[in-house]
């Protein structure tokens, strides 16, 4: 048995094969876990366990991973079609389904959040770019920030980061806002290291972006 986790590159579905950190892995036996097939994309990060046979993971299982947060307080909630937006973080939907989405407290649904209560998502990219919540924390207090993390989009050296479709504009923030897993780089280090793809959180406080840093 061998497990790996990572980012999927090279997906084949007529083959049925993606690689991750240079392992190829065949899914076409595996069960999906936190997710339906069609929702295996280049840049999904899952975790697929097997045994590798002639140099091939053979995928028993293929769990769907998050590698996109958000911290904010909840603009708008539709129960009915399961979805939620969120403040100062405008054209984010978060798809959410009470049946697969784990909540906190243990035992609410998305009918129990109030517009204005502060919520943090951990959530993975769907098929047709849909932003799918797999854990939801509800929280009382209405917060005066707004977090994103995810893939970069595009940029603009010096000036937008793209998120997940948010322009986040650096130029409101200070140099030793710009970070590297918590260690100060600087804007000049940051951006020489910034490429689409880098997993990227920023926060929003007080009307304007003020802080941006890679994440692992």
């Amino acid at each position: 048995e061998a497990e790996v986790e990572g980012f999927v590159t090279n997906l084949s579905t007529s083959a049925q094969t993606f690689a991750v950190n240079g392992q190829l892995v065949n899914y076409a036996t595996a069960a999906f876990i936190g997710g339906p097939e069609t929702d295996l994309l280049n840049g999904t990060k899952v975790e697929a366990e097997g045994p590798i046979v002639s140099g091939v993971l053979q995928a028993e299982k293929v769990k769907f991973k998050d590698n996109i947060e958000f911290e904010a307080n909840a603009a708008t909630v539709n129960a009915g079609i399961g979805t939620l937006t969120l403040e100062d973080l405008a054209g984010i939907t978060v798809v959410v389904d009470d049946a697969l989405t784990e909540f906190e407290p243990a035992g609410s649904s998305l009918s129990n959040i109030v517009i204005g209560d502060e919520v943090k998502i951990r959530a993975r990219e769907g098929s047709g770019g849909a932003i799918v919540a797999i854990e939801l924390e509800i929280l009382d207090q209405p917060s005066d920030r707004a977090i994103i993390q995810g893939p970069v989009d595009s940029f603009v050296s010096g000036g937008d980061v793209t998120i997940l479709g948010v322009a986040v504009d650096t130029t409101t923030i200070d140099d030793d806002d710009f970070k590297d897993d918590d260690t100060v780089i600087g804007r000049a280090a940051f951006f020489n290291r910034l490429a689409v793809g880098d997993l990227v959180k920023a926060r929003f406080r007080s009307d304007a972006w003020d802080q941006i840093e890679f994440e692992d």
